[in-house]
C-alpha cells in the first residue's frame, strides 16, 4: 500500500486547527462563565462537541490511509 504522507500531514494540521479552536472555546467558557447565559454555555458545548467530531473524522481518515493505530 502506498501512503500519501503529505495528505496525512495536512490532515494532522487540520486536527491541530480543530484543537486550537476548542482551546478558544474552553477559554471563553472559563473566562466569561458568569457573563454567559446557560443557553450560550450549552451552545459552546455543542460547538466543542462538533469540533471533537471533526477531529475524530480526520483521525479516521489518517488511519484508513496508514493503518497505524494509536497506542493505548
Amino acid at each position: 500500500m502506498t501512503v500519501d504522507f503529505s495528505l496525512c500531514q495536512l490532515l494532522e494540521e487540520n486536527i491541530a486547527d480543530e484543537a486550537e479552536a476548542r482551546q478558544g472555546y474552553y477559554k471563553i467558557l472559563h473566562c466569561f462563565e458568569n457573563e454567559l447565559s446557560e443557553r450560550e454555555k450549552q451552545e459552546f458545548r455543542e460547538i466543542i462537541a462538533e469540533e471533537l467530531k471533526h477531529s475524530d473524522i480526520l483521525a479516521k481518515m489518517i488511519y484508513r490511509r496508514t493503518g497505524i493505530v494509536a497506542e493505548d
